[in-house]
């Protein structure tokens, strides 16, 4: 209880961290790196290792006459030159549901959307609701030697667990700036490999799998649905869902 409750109080001291552009709570990494993620569009990720993907055309998105595509067998994402280039988060969403039958602090439940975000730290005003672009060469900025390969920015805290609950970093909205120092895409399935710093200056990486819908008017999700899952001593029942809609602005 004391080895739970310890990492919990922590978690809330960093929550109430300054939000600025290189804010970042450190990633909770599970030992385990399995991860269930289920779209409730058309696309269903098993599990990292072995993937299964059904798709189909014909499933509408918001009741009109908008369609989903198979996935892509190439990168769906272009390619920017040209800083400020790339896909904005029109809009983001996010619902964490814990059982709440302990005083836990990681124990609660919220949910917030994200269509029409102001930042109150000046430097980060200009981002919205957030945006992603991708590089296909290594670029600016260069951090530990390594130029990075895009940016992404959202209110949202993308991470995939299987036991401990992905809340975000404050419990609520507030923009979070990464750099991408990789990618991959296997049909379906975005990959980054992120990196941020932390308010003390801390590097800090992760690795996070988002199911990539398309649509045939050019819009693009990115989502992650897990659970229910149990954290490792058994006292938190939780799933969550985290969805972000893009839309290419060059």
């Amino acid at each position: 209880m004391k080895k739970f409750l310890l990492p919990l109080l922590t978690v809330l001291v960093i929550f109430t961290s300054c939000e600025k552009e290189d804010d970042l709570f450190t990633p909770v990494n599970p030992p385990n790196t399995n991860t269930n993620m289920n779209n409730t569009d058309t696309t269903t990720i098993n599990n990292t290792d072995t993937t299964t993907i059904n798709n189909t055309d014909t499933t509408t998105n918001n009741n009109n006459t908008v369609t989903v595509l198979p996935p892509s067998q190439t990168f769906p994402f272009a390619f920017t030159t040209l800083m400020g280039e790339g896909y904005d988060v029109t809009r983001a969403e996010f619902d964490i549901n814990c059982s709440e039958q302990t005083t836990l602090p990681a124990d609660i439940s919220y949910s917030y959307v994200s269509t029409n975000y102001l930042s109150p730290t000046p430097n980060l005003k200009q981002y919205n609701n957030g945006f992603i672009d991708f590089y296909n060469f290594q670029g600016n900025p260069v951090i530990n030697g390594k130029g990075m390969m895009g940016r992404f920015a959202t209110t949202t805290y993308p991470r995939n667990s299987n036991h401990w609950p992905t809340h975000t970093v404050t419990g609520g909205e507030e923009m979070m700036l990464n750099y991408i120092q990789s990618y991959s895409y296997p049909p379906g399935i975005l990959t980054l490999d992120l990196l941020s710093y932390a308010c003390g200056g801390d590097i800090v990486e992760w690795t996070v799998q988002m199911v990539v819908t398309e649509y045939s008017d050019g819009t693009i999700e990115l989502s992650i649905d897990q659970g229910p899952n149990t954290t490792m001593d058994g006292q938190i029942t939780w799933d969550s869902h985290l969805k972000l809609t893009l839309q290419k602005n060059f």
